[in-house]
This record gives C-alpha cells, sequence and structure tokens, in this order.
C-alpha cells in the first residue's frame, strides 16, 4: 500500500508544481531565523476576520518540524492557524483541507498570501487516502473551531439557532448531505439509542433523566432549536447540580450529538489509519484530540504501530502534550485537548 502511494500521480494541477525532491533537513530555528527577515508574510495579517485561536500551536509546529521544500498535509483546516504558521517557519508547501464548505473558502484566500504554496479542497479528513500522495508531514485537529461554535449551524448552545450540527450540508457539497441533522436525532430516535449517543459520545451520566424530558417535550412538540434543547437539558438535571457545574449543563450532549451526527471517531480511526501509509520516510502525524475516546483511538493507533524494536515507526510523545496554565487561561477551550506524535522512521 505504501508503495502506491509513493507512486501515485499528483491529482491537484495547483501542486503539481511542487518540488520533488527536498534539501537536507533544517532546523527549524536556525532557517526560521535565517528566513524571517525577508519574508512579508510571517507578520502578515489572515485575509479573513478569525475568533478562532488554534490550541497547542507551539507545540504542533515543533513536532511537525516544518522544513524547506517540504509537503505537508494540514487535515482539518478550520481557520488556517496551522497552515499558516507551518508555511512562515520555512520555505515549504501545504496541502489544505476541510469538511466544512466554509473553511474551504478561507483557505483559498489564504493562498492568496503564499502564490504557488498553499492548495486548498473540500474534502473530508477521514478519506485523505484519496488524495493518492505522500507528505513529509501531517496535522489533524479532531476538534470544532471558534467559528463553527458562532455560526448558525446549532454547534453552540450559547445562542439559539436550528438543531442542525453537521459539519457540511450546502447542496454544493452533496456528499456530506448523507449526514442526518441533530433535530432529526433528537426528534427521531429511539429513547435507548438517545441514552446510548449521550453515554457513549458525552459520557452524560443524567442521559437517562435527559432523554424521559425530550421525549416527553417533543410529544407535544417537535425539538427543532438549540434553545429548547438546553431548555430539555436544564430542565432534567438535578437544581443543585446545575447550581454547582462548573461547565456548562448542556456541554456533553452537545458534544455526543456533534461526534454522532459527524460520525467523528469512526472519520479519526480511518485518517489515522491512511495518514500514517502517507507519510514519507522521516514524516511525522501529529494528532490534537479533545475528548478522551478521540484520545483513546489515537494512543492505541501509535501503540501498536510502535509496539515491536523493528516498527518502523517511533512514537515523539511518551505521554500526551497538554497546554500550559497559560493557554489554558487565555484559552480556556484549549484545557482538554492533548497532543500526540509519531514519526515514520524508516529512512
Amino acid at each position: 500500500m505504501r508503495h502506491a502511494f509513493r507512486a501515485a500521480q499528483q491529482g491537484f494541477a495547483s501542486i503539481r508544481h511542487w518540488p520533488a525532491t527536498c534539501s537536507a533537513r533544517i532546523g527549524v530555528r536556525a532557517f526560521c531565523a535565517e528566513r524571517r527577515g525577508a519574508s512579508s508574510n510571517a507578520t502578515a495579517q489572515f485575509p479573513y476576520d478569525r475568533v478562532h485561536e488554534p490550541v497547542l500551536l507551539n507545540e504542533v509546529i515543533t513536532h511537525l518540524s516544518p522544513g524547506q521544500g517540504k509537503v505537508y498535509l494540514d487535515g482539518t483546516f478550520g481557520e488556517g492557524g496551522y497552515t499558516k504558521r507551518i508555511l512562515d517557519e520555512a520555505d515549504c508547501s501545504v496541502v489544505a483541507i476541510d469538511q466544512d464548505p466554509l473553511a474551504v473558502e478561507k483557505a483559498h484566500q489564504l493562498a492568496k498570501l503564499y502564490p504557488g504554496r498553499l492548495s486548498a479542497l473540500w474534502h473530508e479528513f477521514g478519506k485523505i487516502d484519496a488524495l493518492q500522495r505522500s507528505f513529509d508531514g501531517i496535522v489533524l485537529d479532531i476538534g470544532i473551531s471558534s467559528g463553527q461554535l458562532a455560526s448558525d449551524r446549532g454547534f453552540s448552545f450559547q445562542t439559539d439557532s436550528p438543531l442542525d450540527m453537521r459539519m457540511s450540508s450546502t447542496a454544493a457539497h452533496g456528499s456530506l448531505r448523507r449526514l442526518v441533522p441533530a433535530e432529526v436525532v433528537v426528534n427521531q430516535f429511539s429513547g435507548d439509542k438517545l441514552v446510548d449517543i449521550f453515554r457513549q459520545f458525552g459520557q452524560e451520566r443524567f442521559a437517562r433523566q435527559i432523554v424521559k424530558e425530550i421525549e416527553r417535550r417533543r410529544a407535544k412538540t417537535p425539538i427543532s432549536t438549540t434553545r429548547q434543547l438546553v431548555d430539555a437539558i436544564i430542565a432534567a438535571l438535578p437544581k443543585r447540580y446545575v447550581r454547582e457545574a462548573t461547565i456548562h449543563p448542556a456541554t456533553r450532549v452537545f458534544q455526543s450529538l456533534r461526534i454522532y451526527v459527524n460520525d467523528e471517531l469512526a472519520q479519526l480511526q480511518s485518517a489515522i489509519a491512511s495518514a500514517v501509509r502517507m507519510l514519507n520516510p522521516g514524516g511525522r502525524l501529529v494528532v490534537v484530540s479533545f475528548h478522551s475516546l478521540e484520545d483513546a483511538i489515537v494512543k492505541k493507533h501509535f501503540r501498536e504501530l510502535d509496539l515491536t524494536q523493528s516498527s518502523e515507526f517511533r512514537i515523539l510523545t511518551k505521554r500526551a502534550v497538554k497546554p500550559t496554565d497559560e493557554e489554558i487561561s487565555r484559552n480556556p477551550r484549549s484545557r482538554s485537548a492533548k497532543l500526540r506524535a509519531i514519526e515514520y522512521s524508516n529512512i
């Protein structure tokens, strides 16, 4: 399979002329110091409004170790925090993909700052094997961006919007219209199925009580907005728990619905299995996750690859890298983030 990726043709016209060979690896710090003075993009502003701060940004770059002439894949572009930093760190190229068409539009705007170095396309990160090419590094951020939370697609319990939660649901991107919106899940799935979803993907200990309240309310009128769902959740919970909760009482239910609707765990497993076969010798895969189930999947895959002394892979993070107290203070959404990295070392 690995040889198939090595021999695959370059499928995207915009990256057809990228360097086929790379110079010797240059230390990131030394190289950046050499070219930063001549780079006009390193301090350039993003060409669009951003509300998302990339989590563990410095740690991602350290473990990815961008090098001159190399090609990287950002499998979850979001608002481009990782991609821009990679391009600023070294004279390299990036393929940026995202299943959210709004994110891809931003990637195309960012590409204008890096002529010939950034290619953007709409694509599910769980199907990266369809790209049919190899990379010197791949980064995956398995979370939701602040921009998506601020959208009107039902990801946030802080604002009232339609209960959708699909990462992509536009007519122009039909292959993802197979996804069932959260409204259908909440109103049409059986009570037992909802309990399973809330427990498995959200680890919600009050799942049964919440589902009973949802069933009572949906029997009278469909739950079609985030506000209606939040009200049902809070009504089902013990008043003392709501009063003393350290996170919003609806957090786990919303998280579980988003993970289920977008099939995120299955996509993650597929993405990792494909990504490790798409790495060039010396290439690295860096994954940032935000949920214990996601981290367990990453940890298991990496350990299986690094199980024997003859393994072609080397785990770079014996323990998950977590954000510093300073980052958590600056960006509270980073508090649950964990980074793991692995290298294909068959050089």
